[in-house]
This record gives C-alpha cells, structure tokens and sequence, in this order.
C-alpha cells in the first residue's frame, strides 16, 4: 500500500489530470461501499473506469473487414517456421508457405517459436483464469477489482474481477470474471506456453479467495467456496524490461514485432498495434525511421520506452532476467 501511495503521488506531479481519478480509501467504512473486507490494508479506486469483452470486439472488426473485403483471414493455419532471404519472409505452415516483404508479429507469450533470439525477451508465462456463479440471490458488485499480494500470495502477484451483467446481455449469469491465483499455483507457470492445462493450485484459490477479500452479498453463510462455470488458462508475454515491444526487429529488414504486454495486453495491445502498423506504412512512404520513432513518441502515439531497438535489447540483457525477477518479487503483474 505504502508503494501504491508513493505511484499516486509521483502521478500528481507527471499526470495531475489522471491522479485526480484517483482516491485512496484506508476508511473501513468506505470499505463497505465498495463491498470490500474491511481488513483489507487499503485500496485506491480510480473513476472513469469501464469493462470490455475484447474477444467479442475484436470478432466483430474481424467480421466486418472479411465481409468488406479488406482482409483474408486464414484460421487453423498456425505458422512454424520463418525463414528469411534477400528481404523475404516466407512462413511455414500445416497447409503450405506464403512469402512477404513485410511481416508483422502478434505473437506476443508464443514470439520465440518464431524468434528463437527473443526467448530471454519475452517470455511465455501461464495464468489462471475462471468464470464463477456468484452467491445465490447477490447483487452486481459495484466496481471492478484488482487484488495485489491477497491471501498469503507474493506481493507482486495479482488478481483480478470484473462481473457480467446480470441483464441485457446473452447468458444473463452475473458471472464473477475472476483471474489470478498464481501464487497459489501448484504447478509451474513461468516459461510455460501450454494452455491446455488448469492448475487446479490455482483454480481452487480463484473458487475460494472472493469470500475473503471481499463482502459479497446473498447467500454466502457456510459457503466455502464459489462453483466456477468454467476455468481455462491463457499465455501471457512477459517483457525481460517489463514494457512491450514495438517496431522492426534489428537485422531483420521488412520484420516488425508487436508484443510483450507482461500481462496488460487488453489495454496496450490497440495502439500498440496502430503504432508498428503507422511505422511500416511511414517507411513505406520513404520516411525515416527513427525520426518517424521519435515524432510519434513527441506526439504522444507511443511512449519512448515501447520503442523496439537494437540498444534497448543490449540494455535489457544487462539487467535480471524475467524468471530472477519474479522470484524476487519484482512487479511484473499480469492478467489473462
């Protein structure tokens, strides 16, 4: 908590506008408001915040630029293998090869199997996700929910809730998006790339924690833990220097990268991706690539530390790797 004052305040001082979003509460009483233990140490609540089904909007821009004839969508078509001569690409697929001069990476947790020189950069991490029934005859919890360090968990593990609508939408469930529980984890998460797994460490703790760290309401007398409807597992991409990659991949003329979001892929992963698309178009055009860089950091497009380089990659390796880090508790929080 001292940690999180310590951010709220230097945001005071570089982004007074969004600091004043922010509120601390240490009240008990306050608590209550926000259904909140009230042992809980405290907690900052930012307004203005919304939630998004990203699957779903991403589906129907998807859907809408297919129908337009503005993309050839190819699913089931995994690539295997890049190989690059005189300033091609060709990937390698189940279902044959396509060559290209420009090629944009999204691969973000799986970027290695194609970049074997990013391993140590972007590395695959496993979380834990779930989809839980709330209590029988509970209200819409009234605000959305990250959890750092809860029950026991490593103070730079995170959860994370945000509710479905219990009206207005298909399957009405008022489910409990509930992600997280990695320090709970039985089985190992970091350089993990399989999703087909559940570990039920953290399955169990994701069914359990809500009915202790926060007061939910309806029938919860002598429940132990909530029925999840469903529980999966997704890769995350955590960054070796915690920030996305964004830009051309050095020595790699018509290969561009975008990922690495530790995590926070739902808020990065839009600009990110408009970022590397306006510097292909821009050095398509005959423009400078590292002036086009530094004129979209001026303008706000892009923070300088998402910037692809050759010298942030040497600046990188000179510091912990992504595994010391998180065994020594550095903040390198993720989501699914």
């Amino acid at each position: 908590m001292a940690e999180a004052e310590r951010e709220i305040a230097h945001l005071k001082t570089t982004a007074p506008e969004i600091a004043s979003q922010v509120t601390i509460i240490r009240d008990k009483e306050e608590f209550k408001k926000h259904r909140v233990n009230p042992e809980c140490v405290g907690a900052t609540l930012t307004a203005g915040a919304a939630s998004l089904w990203p699957y779903k909007l991403v589906t129907f821009m998807l859907e809408k630029l297919v129908r337009e004839g503005k993309i050839n969508l190819q699913t089931n078509t995994p690539v295997t293998e890049i190989s690059s001569s005189d300033g091609t690409h060709t990937l390698h697929t189940p279902r044959g090869t396509i060559t290209a001069k420009t090629v944009i990476l999204a691969t973000n947790g799986y970027t290695s199997a194609l970049l074997p020189h990013f391993a140590d950069l972007i590395v695959p991490v496993r979380g834990e996700m779930s989809a839980l029934h709330p209590p029988k005859n509970s209200t819409l919890i009234p605000d959305s929910y990250g959890m750092v360090g809860a029950l026991g968990q490593p103070e730079n593990n995170d959860d994370y809730l945000v509710q479905r609508p219990f009206e207005g939408v298909p399957n009405p469930g008022g489910h409990l998006m509930f992600g997280g529980g990695r320090g709970a984890g039985t089985l190992p998460s970091m350089a993990v790339s399989d999703d087909s797994v559940i570990d039920e460490g953290s399955a169990a703790y994701l069914r359990g924690a809500l009915l202790k760290v926060l007061a939910l309401d309806g029938e919860t007398a002598d429940v132990k833990e909530l029925e999840a409807a469903a529980q999966w597992t997704g890769i995350m991409g955590y960054s070796r220097d915690d920030h996305p990659w964004v830009g051309k991949v050095p020595d790699k003329e018509g290969l561009w990268l975008c990922g690495g979001y530790t995590g926070h892929g739902m808020p990065n992963g839009t600009l990110c991706g408009k970022a590397v698309v306006d510097m292909v178009l821009g050095e398509q055009e005959g423009k400078d690539l590292a002036e086009l860089q530094e004129q979209m950091v001026k303008d706000g497009d892009m923070p300088r530390s998402y910037v692809l380089s050759k010298e942030r990659i040497e600046r990188a390796r000179k510091g912990l790797t992504v595994q010391q880090q998180d065994e020594r508790g550095v903040h390198m929080i993720g989501v699914v």
